[in-house]
């Protein structure tokens, strides 16, 4: 593999703090595919979400396989009130026809890349419902995954409870199935702790018209309104909103701009603190994943901007 950059697939539910890093990301050239679920929003939506995207990103060509339509064991948990209720908040509009969807699950496709002998990098950015199911078929971590960053998780406070971020809440089971094989390879867990330290301003949100095209006003647009939306919902919060899978791709592409600490984790799956990770002594005998305690705040505003040019 000397000289060729690794695949890139995204599992994600968009979502514009996904859409933003699915942008970002697509500007590293090593984007091979999009796998979608359902959790920001309803999976029909997610999936027509990352479809317009890549359209309005100049990437159609991509493929985008749309998986699970709801968690292993319990109702789809919408996120309306962060993301607007279809993901996008209103500036939804195509710029033409969108691609067709990929013609088989995503757990179907992300399985068949990932059986393979050629390595795959992985950033998983929403409930983690479509992993779970080709770690299920795979009875463990797949061959071919390379570098798995999940975002997910904190180990102080939570967005949904005091103690749970909203991605394992949604679905708690599909993420203690894969925190239950995951550490046995390169894996890096990229929670709360972190990603609520990097704040986007209505200024930044302005700043990415300069993408031009019809990406770049459209893009600002989303942004906005995400970022309005934090501070309809926190007034008295700190300003800005966090663009929290943004972030999770720096942890993947960056991971200097972290400090890392490996701890063996589970994930309570029912009663009060569902969907919050479990700290596990050596001696429960799971291997450890990788988790960001701190970020380089400046570090990664530089990475940011100088990857989308502006």
């Amino acid at each position: 593999m000397a000289g060729r950059a690794v695949p890139l697939i995204l599992d994600m539910d968009p979502g514009v703090d996904d859409a933003l890093a699915l942008v970002t990301a697509l500007r590293g050239g090593r984007v091979a595919g999009v796998s979608t679920v359902a959790g920001n929003a309803a999976a029909a939506d997610t999936c027509r979400n990352a479809r317009l995207v890549l359209a309005r990103a100049g990437s159609p060509g991509l493929p985008v396989a749309a998986g699970a339509e709801r968690p292993l064991f319990a109702d789809p948990l919408p996120a309306e009130a962060v993301h607007g209720p279809h993901g996008l908040w209103q500036a939804e509009e195509a710029p033409g026809p969108l691609p067709t969807p990929w013609p088989e699950p995503a757990w179907r496709w992300l399985g068949r890349l990932l059986e393979g002998t050629e390595p795959v990098d992985l950033l998983a950015t929403g409930p983690l419902t479509n992993l779970a199911r080709v770690f299920l078929w795979f009875d463990g971590r797949p061959p071919a995954l390379d570098t798995l960053v999940i975002m997910g998780g904190s180990l102080s406070a939570g967005n949904v409870t005091p103690t749970a971020e909203y991605n394992l809440y949604a679905d708690p089971e599909a993420a203690e199935v894969v925190l239950a094989a995951a550490g046995r390879g390169r894996t890096r867990l990229v929670g709360l702790d972190v990603t609520r330290r990097v704040r986007f301003t209505r200024g930044d949100a302005a700043r990415l018209a300069g993408l031009g095209g019809t990406l770049g006003p459209w893009l600002a647009e989303v942004v906005t309104a995400y970022v309005e939306a934090a501070a309809r919902r926190h007034p008295q919060g700190p300003p800005g909103a966090a663009i929290h899978d943004v972030v999770a791709l720096a942890a993947l592409e960056q991971p200097e701009l972290f400090e890392w600490e490996e701890r063996p984790l589970g994930v309570v799956t029912t009663g009060p603190w569902r969907g919050s990770l479990l700290p596990l002594p050596p001696e429960a005998g799971r291997a450890p994943v990788a988790v960001a305690r701190r970020v380089d705040v400046e570090g990664f505003g530089r990475w940011f901007w100088r990857r989308l040019g502006l």
